[in-house]
């Protein structure tokens, strides 16, 4: 099957053979053509940016499971009360 991106390289092509048929001029070579392409590989792309230390990295997951132990608490709390029903 075709991709969109084939589909279109073709029909440049074939746009391109017409015009240069149209016009009297030689069949291009650009069937017959290749480039070379140069490629840095991704590896050596900078990533995002240093990592964290590691001693830094777990300060922050301990203060966010700390955080997630409080709130878990305190909805306990709130469903262990008793309703106080309002009084009119």
């Amino acid at each position: 099957m075709e991709t969109p991106i084939e589909r279109e390289i073709r029909r440049s092509c074939e746009r391109e053979e017409s015009l240069r048929r149209s016009r009297g001029l030689s069949p291009g070579r650009a069937g017959r053509e290749f480039v070379e392409l140069r490629l840095r590989p991704v590896l050596s792309l900078p990533g995002p940016g240093p990592a964290l230390p590691r001693a830094l990295e777990r300060a922050r997951a301990g203060a966010q499971m700390q955080r997630d132990i409080e709130r878990e608490a305190n909805r306990q709390a709130a469903l262990a009360r008793p309703a106080v029903p309002e009084q009119r």
